[in-house]
């Protein structure tokens, strides 16, 4: 079994969100849950890959690229409530954010994980 065969089968089995996005915040890869919550969504584009959080139309953007920066400043992983909501409805999540390293150790994105709520 090889690593991209074990990341494919976590991005597919989490029982929530799970996102990598590049170190400018673009959605690099994303689970099988996150893509089938954009598709439910009907105030969201079908597919967040390429696009930030701001593209995508996020309402509370600035939270997320703040925390998101924490991450990337520090090296460390991260655990965040942050709101999430498109509408009235508003709801907490708790969040886990790390940083994703390359061969020569330096910070080249971040990965997160949201249970499913």
């Amino acid at each position: 079994m090889d690593k991209n065969q074990m990341i494919k089968a976590v991005l597919d089995n989490f029982q929530g969100v799970i996102v990598f996005k590049d170190l400018n915040g673009k959605y690099i890869d994303c689970g099988k849950e996150c893509l089938e919550s954009f598709k439910s969504d009907a105030s969201l584009d079908n597919n967040p890959i390429g696009k930030t959080d701001h593209e995508i139309g996020f309402k509370f953007v600035d939270e997320y690229r703040k925390n998101d920066l924490k991450v990337i400043n520090s090296g460390k992983a991260m655990s965040f409530h942050e709101k999430y909501g498109q509408s009235d409805e508003v709801v907490s999540i708790s969040s886990l954010k790390f940083p994703v390293f390359n061969d020569e150790n330096e910070i080249i994105g971040i990965g997160i994980m949201v249970e499913k709520f």
